[in-house]
């Protein structure tokens, strides 16, 4: 399962509630996760301000955020995307464009959030 990253650093947090087993369903989480894993293209200085988003984030709700930058911008989706068919996604999070959300959400890549955001609301 990787969720969506395009927002806050609070919402994505907030967003950690439970974990996708289905289309609609959402499994409880015993509590709050301690680490995310958030994996994204590099935006050059803007990453600093993405780490500092975090850190506050993180010293807010006690979850680390752990920011994996691939710098090979060019394969980013076509490695996730082959990660995922193997099995192999090694983070929580994924940074994404707008253009994106279609094309991996029809191939069951993104996990459906509107459940949860029902649930906490």
């Amino acid at each position: 399962m990787a969720g969506t990253v395009g927002a806050g650093a609070g919402a994505i947090l907030a967003a950690c509630g439970g974990v996708q087993e289905g289309v609609g369903q959402v499994k409880p989480l015993s509590g709050p996760p301690k680490k995310i894993t958030l994996v994204k293209t590099s935006g050059g200085d803007q990453d600093a301000g993405w780490k500092a988003q975090f850190a506050q984030a993180s010293n807010a709700t006690n979850v680390t955020v752990e920011i994996e930058i691939d710098a090979d911008s060019a394969n980013y989706y076509s490695k996730r995307i082959a990660e995922f068919a193997a099995g192999t996604m090694n983070f929580d999070l994924m940074g994404n464009a707008a253009n994106q959300v279609r094309p991996l959400g029809l191939k069951g890549i993104l996990a459906n959030l509107n459940p949860m955001w029902r649930r906490d609301k």
